[in-house]
């Protein structure tokens, strides 16, 4: 997703990266390199800082739409994301690394510094840790991946969380392929003039159309009931009035 650029009306493309958003070296935890390896307590969460858009599987729209739009990439393979600001920034991390409070914290975000990455072949998923994270201990960690040669705890927490996020990504994967089937995306660009007469343009992102969605066969309706996508669509739908929010923390009306 393209990040907006401020006063100018333009906006500027990402950087392509070779890996996944906040992994800097992802590598696959194994006894051999991570025998005396692990995890320290987690400082903050500044890793999540620099981007104004996070990865969202459909199962997270009901708590993400209280309090971010949910818009989609633009692109052949959409993906919902939660916009979390309206520039390359992170609005809901304090200057400590905080997240707010009030607000939910995306599960992408939640499982840093652990994926699941595909194996070179594409015949398995592995376990990885980014060895770039603050947190990542090389030796004496307070949380090891491994205790007398077999799996410690904080690795065998990470792989089931990771494996359930995967499970949640390819029913999302699913999703989205529906909405693409109807023609229910379409591509957004939105302008917002903030209280101190800043533009913003932010583009390069898919929103449901709800017109369109309001046109849905009944037989493909029922069936998207079933599915429980109905719901995912109108949380979706709703969410878009947080675009108000990110406006008012963007100008300090409400404290960043």
């Amino acid at each position: 997703m393209n990040e907006a650029a401020r006063h100018n009306g333009t906006t500027t493309g990402q950087t392509a990266a070779h890996h996944p958003l906040f992994y800097v070296s992802p590598q696959p935890i194994t006894l051999d390199r991570h025998a005396a390896a692990g995890l320290n307590d987690l400082p903050n969460l500044n890793f999540a800082r620099g981007t104004n858009s996070i990865p969202l599987n459909a199962v997270e729209f009901s708590e993400a739409a209280r309090s971010y739009p949910i818009v989609f990439t633009s692109g052949a393979e959409p993906m919902p994301v939660a916009l979390v600001g309206l520039e390359n920034e992170n609005y809901f991390l304090d200057t400590a690394g905080r997240w707010r409070e009030d607000s939910y914290i995306p599960a992408y975000v939640r499982k840093y510094p652990f994926a699941l990455m595909e194996s070179p072949d594409r015949q398995q998923w592995i376990l990885c840790v980014d060895e770039a994270a603050q947190n990542y201990a090389a030796s004496a960690p307070k949380m090891p991946f491994y205790v007398e040669g077999k799996a410690g705890e904080v690795s065998q927490r990470a792989l089931d969380f990771c494996s359930a996020f995967q499970q949640h990504y390819r029913f999302t994967r699913d999703f989205v392929q529906g909405l693409m089937d109807q023609n229910l995306l379409v591509e957004r660009v939105s302008t917002l003039t903030l209280p101190d007469g800043a533009q913003v343009n932010l583009r390069g992102f898919m929103t449901i159309d709800e017109e369109k969605f309001q046109k849905l066969p009944d037989d493909i309706y029922l069936d998207w009931r079933k599915l429980d996508w109905i719901s995912l669509i109108h949380a979706s739908l709703l969410s878009q009035v947080n675009w108000k929010y990110l406006a008012a923390l963007a100008t300090g009306q409400v404290k960043r």
